[in-house]
């Protein structure tokens, strides 16, 4: 928690305007209680937006869900994001005694409901996975009609729970940028035949970043920590654009990285941040700094890197489009 609490002071320094929160239960840098998480970090957040990044929705009854994120809501002043997702380990979920098989729909249904909710009306509900008889939600909602629902996920049909029951597509950082780039255009398609504006929407998409004062030096911590838990983590595992059970081995890090992880001094992770701004037209860049077996004092150090090296040369990049694409040619 201390080191926590000293990055959201660099977060505040630097002008970040976000903190994302990641669930996993397993050894890892993650947070098993994302949302007690949220709780612990509201009054530290000095304006900073707070969200998850993502909350594995099918372990959680939608009602606590509703009640909770209203609670941080209040607590946030308005500043919550509630980021969820199906979940891609089938250990998680026989642990938390989840069915593997219809989650979308079991998903589907925690989504209405929590909306309803968030309302504040009476909800009366009668579904195959949850029924609620008149249940009128104690707390409400700072945000008109509750925080923003952001779903993450890669199959086609959580992209279309995005499109049609989410406020956003949340792209997770495991993807390449070829894949995220496919996905995001099956999205956009789908809102525009619903006649929503993709660009209208909040556009975010987390990127693995490993920074260092060379490239050199970068590629070595990225190698020191991150190889071995990618494995173990998607190579090996279950992650659907990854693992997919194949057991793929990657002989260097750079293969795995290869349009995937951004690694670099700080002029070549302002370049790839740039070609993901540009290529996306995302609006909400999220840097997961808090790798596997990444220190908190090397998270410390590329804060600092970020925010005095990356963050000035984005912003300005940004100011017009040319500039951007200048930039993002540069990776």
């Amino acid at each position: 928690m201390a080191a926590t609490l000293e990055h959201l002071e660099l977060c505040r320094k630097y002008g970040i305007d976000s903190v994302w929160i990641e669930e996993h239960h397993a050894d890892g840098p993650y947070w098993a209680t994302p949302l007690l998480a949220v709780a612990a970090l509201a009054p530290h957040l000095g304006g900073l937006i707070i969200g998850t990044d993502v909350l594995l929705l099918p372990f959680y009854e939608p009602l606590h869900v509703a009640e909770q994120a209203a609670v941080l809501d209040r607590l946030t002043s308005g500043r919550f994001i509630l980021g969820v997702g199906l979940g891609d380990s089938s250990v998680e979920a026989a642990a938390f005694r989840v069915p593997a098989t219809r989650r979308g729909a079991r998903f589907e249904e925690q989504v209405a409901i929590i909306r309803a909710l968030w309302k504040g009306d009476p909800v009366t509900y009668a579904g195959s996975f949850y029924e609620l008889n008149e249940v009128l939600l104690g707390p409400r909602p700072v945000q008109p009609g509750g925080p923003p629902i952001w779903i993450g996920g890669w199959g086609p049909m959580q992209l279309s729970r995005a499109a049609v029951i989410g406020d956003a597509w949340f792209p997770g950082p495991v993807g390449t940028m070829t894949e995220i780039i496919e996905l995001q255009d099956r999205y956009d398609r789908q809102l525009r035949e619903m006649d929503r504006d993709p660009f209208a929407r909040a556009r975010p998409i987390t990127r693995d970043v490993v920074i260092a004062g060379t490239e050199a030096e970068a590629w070595e911590i990225a190698n020191g920590s991150v190889l071995d838990s990618y494995r173990e983590m998607y190579v090996d595992g279950e992650h659907p654009l990854v693992g997919q059970g194949s057991g793929a081995v990657f002989a260097e890090l750079k293969d795995l990285a290869r349009d995937r992880l951004i690694v670099g001094d700080a002029g070549a992770v302002a370049a790839q941040l740039a070609r993901c701004i540009a290529t996306l037209r995302s609006n909400h860049v999220i840097f997961r700094l808090k790798l596997p077996g990444m220190e908190p004092a090397q998270m410390t150090r590329m804060l600092h890197l970020l925010g005095q090296d990356v963050l000035p040369v984005l912003r300005g990049a940004c100011a017009s489009e040319s500039s951007l694409r200048e930039l993002a040619a540069r990776a």
